[in-house]
């Protein structure tokens, strides 16, 4: 068993989907796409952290794959999330065998059990 290792993989169709497009309205433009936010939601949804905790994390997995894609705010993460739901269909049965694998590709950002 290894434990605290983590692996990766962003898509390069994530990658271009990462920051927010233009908008045409009123107001500050948004500097993240809602994949980005997903991706950072999900991944606080299936660690458990709290926001803060959360955009370190993501922080520290994007600087460890050397992109040079911005991990959202916890004030961003907390304001989006009212929008955007994340709902995770995989159910956890064993908290201490049960691995996932979350895979951010365009446009969605899914979950899988690893077997």
């Amino acid at each position: 068993v290894q434990r605290g290792n983590i692996t990766a993989w962003i898509s390069p169709e994530a990658i271009k989907a990462w920051t927010a497009k233009p908008r045409s309205r009123r107001g500050a433009p948004r500097k993240h796409s809602d994949l980005a936010i997903e991706t950072a939601l999900t991944l606080r949804a299936v660690f458990r952290f709290p926001l803060h905790q959360t955009e370190g994390f993501l922080r520290s997995i994007l600087a460890l794959m050397d992109k040079s894609l911005e991990a959202p705010g916890h004030t961003t993460l907390s304001r989006r999330s009212k929008s955007l739901r994340v709902n995770l269909a995989v159910k956890q049965t064993d908290p201490v065998v049960s691995k996932y694998w979350a895979v951010a590709n365009c446009p969605r950002l899914r979950v899988f059990r690893a077997s």
